[in-house]
């Protein structure tokens, strides 16, 4: 049986967090400047019609995982689906994942839930960073389920206005009685709309 009191808390610190960074940002500037900072971004830089408009994003990754408990180490390996929402444009994101990963013994299904802040380096490199909550549904003997804390950090590129390629790296800290440490990196595509 899981805990759900230390997820809870933690969902309610990110999204506290979250709307209190977009209200002082939205107050701090008037209404006209923020629309401007939408269609050049912060620097001035035309971001093209195509970019404001996209909010949406889907996705397919290759992911490896490293699961470091105690003196093991467990190596998996799948892939998985992406579904990411801009939550206030050029600030941040959200993005659902899920995956299907195995050693060969066991079968995990990663389910993350991220908090995005991207880098507008330009149109075609976008590099993020991100956070939040993890439950990993396992199937070893019979099946279980773990919570933690999911990390990533990024960069979308952007090839042409409808999509591009993904790649990121992870670090995620699971609950399992001791702690579990997880390292790993995925790649795949994304189709923005």
């Amino acid at each position: 049986m899981i805990d759900g009191r230390p997820i809870r808390r933690l969902a309610t610190l990110v999204a506290s967090l979250s709307l209190l960074c977009c209200s002082t940002a939205l107050a701090a500037e008037p209404t006209e400047t923020i629309s401007a900072h939408v269609m050049t971004g912060e620097h001035g830089a035309d971001r093209g019609a195509h970019s404001s408009e996209k909010h949406f994003m889907v996705g397919a990754m290759g992911s490896y995982l490293a699961a470091i408990h105690g003196d093991e180490v467990h190596h998996y390996g799948g892939g998985g689906l992406l579904f990411e929402a801009t939550l206030v444009p050029h600030w941040l994101e959200m993005e659902y994942s899920v995956r299907a990963l195995s050693d060969g013994h066991a079968l995990l299904f990663p389910v993350d839930v991220l908090l995005k802040l991207p880098f507008h380096v330009s149109d075609t490199v976008i590099p993020y960073i991100g956070a939040g909550p993890t439950l990993v549904p396992a199937f070893v003997d019979e099946l279980s389920a773990h919570a933690g804390i999911a990390t990533s950090a990024g960069a979308g590129f952007w090839l042409w206005s409808w999509g591009g390629l993904i790649a990121e790296l992870n670090y995620n800290l699971l609950f399992e009685g001791d702690l579990v440490h997880e390292i790993g990196g995925s790649g795949g595509v994304g189709y923005r709309f």
